[in-house]
């Protein structure tokens, strides 16, 4: 009878026993690896080295898709600069639909904005859904009405605008200025 060698990928381990006969460690040694086949992770998996694909990975349930950011923080406790995920949902349930990435420092939005703030004038904003900014029309930089302020230009005193009648002055004057 010839030897074969059967190349079918068992585990082969090696036991370390403990302090006694009956505790103890069991090593796997090595198997082999189908490169062709493939291959289901599931539940938590950590990878000690660098993972290599030569093609595109496929996450069934999204990649590190979370209902809002309540939820995406609990599971990326201590992110690190350069996570990546997909939150769908603000902190008051409205649709965010958003990929964020971790800077460093707090997690950021690519493509959208996360708040409009109404400045000097104008009132408004918001930090969610759709926002709208108004003129301030209480405010001390509104312009006047325009009524009746035909062939008149706006001046003001620091604090408030108004209209100011243009002198027109038929006679030309001209200054002559000359230096030493």
């Amino acid at each position: 009878m010839a030897i074969t060698f059967n190349n079918d990928g068992k585990p082969a381990y090696m036991f370390k026993q403990g302090a006694s006969s009956s505790d103890g460690v069991w090593y796997a040694v090595g198997a082999k690896v189908d490169t062709s086949a493939t291959y289901e992770f599931t539940g938590a998996n950590s990878f000690t080295n660098t993972v290599l694909f030569d093609d595109a990975v496929t996450a069934t349930n999204g990649w590190n898709n979370f209902l809002n950011p309540a939820a995406r923080d609990a599971a990326l406790a201590t992110p690190v600069r350069g996570t990546i995920c997909f939150v769908r949902q603000d902190a008051g349930g409205s649709a965010l639909n958003q990929i964020q990435y971790y800077d460093g420092s707090a997690w950021t939005g690519s493509g959208d904005i996360f708040g409009v703030t109404a400045g000097t004038g104008l009132t408004g904003g918001g930090t969610s859904g759709t926002v709208t900014v108004s003129l301030d029309t209480t405010s001390a930089y509104v312009v006047p009405s325009q009524s009746g302020a035909s062939g008149k230009f706006l001046t003001s005193n620091g604090t408030a605008a108004s209209w100011a009648a243009v002198v027109t002055d038929p006679t030309p004057t001209v200054f002559l200025l000359m230096g030493a």
